[in-house]
């Protein structure tokens, strides 16, 4: 019987500094190397994850953007892109026109992620630019209009940072529109602040760990995650795994508790199972 694990980043893999420790780095690539199928799905895309698992051997295709995109770092490729329709794009990008929103609009182009903005507002969006800017896998561009770009484009992510209640308020509000998921999850380090993700229909995690763990040709998955875009991937898992650090509906829908992400829970526990 083969396995597949897969764990979520920040806040499970990744400890309070951002970092997979040199513990962790250790166990994975003894596993992996030992034949562990290991994967990551995250919220992020290339332009952080390159970075953060440069010395993790990770040999599957990891699920990225909360699963609207499967890259493969050894091959420099996205093997699965989930765009938007035309006629959904239309209907989001009015939405933000008409309320003037502050979004980030993702387009891949030519095997390269592009994200368009008219401008950064907050403090909490100009560290996001500033983060990721001048990154080979991502390129920022500022634009006039989202509507007018979305004729001649089709986007995978639609993203807004804000206060967490005021998106989460927009996500009730256009939840029914047809042709769309959305999550909104609080920022895990100020949860007063939050994130809304609008992707194509069918779009999570999830979805998007079957298909790798088909591909994989694995009998079994396992999952580990900490937030609340965490609980579609632990749903369709024969066993999910919250760190201790993990808000409190993702623990109750856990089958059990690991230790924190700062005491490398999923490592460890990888270590325990397979002695490592």
């Amino acid at each position: 019987m083969k396995t597949l694990y897969v764990s979520d980043l920040d806040g499970t893999l990744l400890n309070s500094n951002s970092m997979v420790s040199e513990n962790s780095k250790l166990i994975l690539n003894k596993g992996i190397a030992q034949g562990l199928l290991f994967s990551v799905a995250t919220a992020r895309t290339p332009a952080t994850v390159m970075k953060l698992l440069a010395d993790v051997d990770v040999q599957l295709p990891m699920v990225l953007m909360t699963g609207a995109l499967t890259y493969d770092k050894h091959r420099n490729i996205y093997t699965d892109v989930r765009s938007f329709t035309q006629k959904t794009t239309e209907v989001i990008t009015g939405i933000i026109e008409d309320k003037g929103l502050s979004a980030f609009m993702y387009i891949v182009d030519n095997n390269h992620l592009k994200v368009f903005y008219k401008e950064a507002r907050s403090e909490l969006e100009k560290r996001f630019i500033n983060e990721r800017e001048g990154s080979p896998y991502k390129t920022f561009y500022i634009v006039n209009s989202y509507y007018k770009l979305s004729h001649s484009n089709a986007p995978v992510l639609f993203f807004i940072m804000d206060d967490f209640k005021k998106l989460d308020a927009l996500r009730v509000e256009i939840k029914d529109i047809k042709g769309i998921n959305t999550f909104c999850y609080r920022d895990i380090f100020d949860t007063s602040k939050g994130y809304l993700e609008i992707f194509s229909e069918g779009t999570s995690k999830a979805e998007a760990v079957k298909r790798l763990a088909s591909a994989a040709a694995a009998d079994r998955l396992i999952v580990f995650g900490d937030n609340l875009n965490d609980l579609p991937m632990f749903a369709i898992a024969d066993e999910c795994y919250a760190t201790e650090n993990a808000f409190p509906e993702v623990k109750a829908a856990a089958t059990g508790i690991i230790k924190s992400n700062d005491k490398d829970g999923v490592a460890e526990f990888l270590k325990i199972k397979h002695r490592l």
